[in-house]
């Protein structure tokens, strides 16, 4: 429960922060926000805690996973060759407007872990 509600709070504050300051600390909040989501993550993968196949934060977990494997692959070799540059430069700015969404998503599955599933008769948590 604790964690759908920091990440709530972290997501409505930074997204207040960022609208009254309008300035490049507003990135603070991608920071605050994804640090905590990870640690949030790995806390989960660490306990099993809803990492069963089948299961939407471990789509979520190995979707992270990739993307950040990708990230750090591609701006290794982006900043050895000139011509990856580009495509580095681009999937960096998408992230920009993706990774809001995936916060949001992120919450939504502590949502209904929270509310949902431990809400239900414990024979049906399978």
């Amino acid at each position: 429960m604790a964690d759908f509600w920091i990440s709530v709070l972290l997501i409505g504050g930074f997204l207040i922060f960022g609208v009254i300051t309008r300035d490049q600390r507003s990135v603070y909040g991608y920071f605050a926000v994804g640090g905590w989501q990870v640690i949030s993550m790995a806390v989960h993968w660490a306990n099993k805690w809803f990492t069963k196949e089948n299961q939407q934060r471990l789509y979520y977990h190995r979707f992270v996973l990739i993307l950040s494997l990708v990230i750090l692959l591609s701006t290794g070799i982006g900043q050895l060759t000139e011509i990856l540059l580009i495509p580095v430069l681009v999937i960096l700015w998408l992230l920009l407007f993706i990774a809001p969404l995936m916060a949001v998503f992120y919450a939504g599955i502590c949502y209904e872990e929270t509310f949902i599933k431990m809400k239900r008769p414990m024979y049906l948590l399978k």
